[in-house]
């Protein structure tokens, strides 16, 4: 296996299908993980694998701004991003 270990991942698209299952692997392996979304239940996708969830629509530009600025106010530089909503 490999190791995430103190990596701040975001990953768009993160509360259901491709997403989640990246954004379960990187806690897995050790990533803050932040998943972003639309869908109303992302706080508790999030919460049930270890995730911090922020809602943010990825076709509004200031929504995805907003959700980076959250992110790394609240867990520091953004190291890896996943690209996967869509």
């Amino acid at each position: 296996m490999y190791s995430l270990k103190g990596k701040n991942a975001v990953i768009t698209g993160g509360t259901g299908g491709i997403g989640l299952a990246i954004a379960k692997n990187f806690v897995e392996n050790g990533a803050n993980v932040t998943i972003t979304g639309r869908r109303e239940s992302g706080d508790q996708v999030a919460g049930e694998i270890g995730a911090t969830f922020f809602r943010c629509d990825s076709t509004d530009e200031e929504q995805v701004k907003d959700s980076f600025a959250k992110t790394e106010s609240s867990g520091g530089k953004i190291d890896i991003l996943v690209v996967n909503a869509g």
